[in-house]
């Protein structure tokens, strides 16, 4: 109980003042102080002796306010009513007055409170029986496939072999070629794409090589050029796709690896050489997503059959939902161009239930989706309401105005008090007034942190049922009988995916 001190009221007489001291002892249960006072007026003892005659709270209230009491009469008829002679009628009337029924919310009993960590466990469990059937579907996409991809082995070329012996006076720093050799277009070559080479003096058509690996090379990693055009300045061929092959027998890092092209015209035997990097055309290694699952969820792991689904670079694996253009990188466990192992995140979030398209990125380019299916873990949010006071009014509340003080001075006069608890709620950074992304009501409780009296309680009215998306119009109702008191609060929970914000 909380108890507050004010200033001396220099209006009131000082018999109001010594009255109150016989409240606060009455409501301390101590003994009341001898109190020298005036006998009371003729209203103030009518009222009491209707007061002993047991009347109904009706009666009593419609006679009091008939008496037109002034303000002190009426602080002495409250403070009477509690002295030793009246206390026994006092105590019948607030009985009475408790068990009266407040206009039509006296019968409405307070909701039960859901249990909620009931609820989070049963959310749990649910997941958990969904991963392990999905994972149990799962089981033949992890074996890794006993089957791989066939070395790709060059057969040698007697021409190239005879012809990079000559390639040892093209690097030598006496070499009397005219050539000059400035710049490629485009930087670096593609493989199958067609390059220029710029430069000057550079003779007439000879022939061109590609020799990959520029810090070692390789008769056997040499490449003949075709000629498109030879001018000048400017020789026109075409990138071997050969060179792909390297690559499937040894990864190029990022999809690409240094070169050297090595220009020699007709009658010249050294000619020129100039260090460039030669890239895989991402046209011949889009990615082809074969099989996948096609039921997703969180914690899933599982496999991805398909091809070049490595390009020499770490594959970024991820789902994305075209509904919200959310999307989440799956986690990478092992790869090979053919298979790939992956697990979803346990705590991915942001992304409803729903179709997803599962797609893979190899550092060249990007598979299309595969359509799989993805359902989130929920979670559940609790919304408090601000507090609702109700509490009935003393006598000289009702006829003077607000007097401080708490519910245990009360009188017999009912209240109702009402509150808009959930015109808006604020989850995280958002204020919404209604649900969206999947999320709804799972249900409105009530509860009272102070409650004085039996004759009062807390109730809702045009509570949203459960599965409902709007809330707004709910309605809390605290009521409080004579004598009685009541603090209530509304409790909205709802539901949704983890990670998805509540409203649009």
């Amino acid at each position: 109980m909380t108890i507050r001190s004010f200033p001396p009221n220099p209006d009131r007489p000082v018999a109001s003042f010594l009255a109150c001291a016989l409240v606060l002892a009455s409501t301390l249960g101590l003994p009341a102080p001898a109190v020298s006072a005036e006998p009371p007026s003729p209203k103030v003892k009518a009222a009491l002796d209707l007061l002993e005659r047991n009347p109904s709270p009706k009666a009593f209230r419609d006679a009091v306010r008939r008496a037109g009491l002034t303000k002190a009469e009426a602080q002495v008829l409250e403070n009477a009513m509690k002295t030793p002679r009246y206390d026994a009628a006092y105590r019948s009337l607030r009985t009475k007055a408790e068990a009266e029924t407040f206009g039509p919310a006296g019968t409405q009993q307070d909701p039960r409170s859901l249990d909620l960590q009931a609820l989070r466990q049963t959310i749990r469990q649910e997941h958990t029986t969904r991963l392990a059937r999905l994972q149990a579907q799962a089981q033949v996409g992890l074996q890794q496939p006993t089957g791989r991809m066939g070395s790709v082995a060059r057969r040698p070329n007697p021409a190239l072999t005879s012809r990079m012996a000559a390639f040892a006076g093209a690097r030598a720093p006496s070499n009397p070629s005219p050539v000059r050799l400035t710049g490629i277009d485009p930087s670096p070559a593609i493989t199958g794409v067609r390059l220029g080479i710029i430069g000057r003096d550079l003779g007439r058509q000879g022939e061109v090589t590609i020799i990959v690996g520029a810090e070692d090379p390789r008769p056997e990693n040499a490449f003949d050029c075709p000629i498109i055009g030879w001018g000048s300045e400017v020789i026109h061929v075409m990138v071997p796709v050969e060179i792909e092959d390297m690559h499937r027998l040894r990864a190029f890092p990022n999809g690409q690896r240094s070169a050297l092209v090595w220009v020699r015209p007709q009658g010249d035997p050294s000619g020129r050489w100039m260090e460039i990097n030669v890239t895989l055309n991402p046209r011949h290694f889009v990615p082809v997503i074969e099989a996948a699952a096609t039921e997703l969820t969180p914690g899933l792991r599982f496999g991805i059959r398909g091809q070049n689904l490595t390009a020499g670079s770490e594959p970024v694996v991820k789902i994305t939902q075209a509904l919200t253009n959310r999307w989440q990188r799956l986690r990478n466990l092992s790869s090979f161009s053919y298979w790939l192992e992956v697990e979803v995140p346990d705590d991915v979030g942001q992304l409803r239930e729903g179709p997803v398209g599962l797609t893979v990125s190899n550092g060249l380019a990007e598979s299309r989706p595969y359509v799989s299916h993805f359902t989130p873990v929920e979670e559940v949010v609790e919304l408090t309401s601000d507090s609702l006071d109700a509490c009935s009014y003393s006598i000289l509340s009702m006829f003077f105005g607000s007097i401080p003080g708490d519910c245990i001075l009360s009188g017999i006069w009912g209240v109702e008090s009402r509150l808009l608890p959930f015109e808006r709620i604020k989850v995280g950074d958002q204020t919404v007034t209604r649900l969206a992304n999947d999320w709804r009501v799972v249900g409105v409780t009530t509860q009272h942190t102070y409650r004085d009296g039996n004759g009062s309680g807390c109730y809702l009215e045009h509570a949203p049922a459960a599965g409902a998306t709007e809330f707004a119009t709910t309605e809390l109702v605290g009521w409080a009988n004579g004598f009685c008191g009541i603090v209530c609060q509304a409790e909205l929970v709802i539901r949704g995916p983890r990670g998805v914000p509540v409203s649009r």
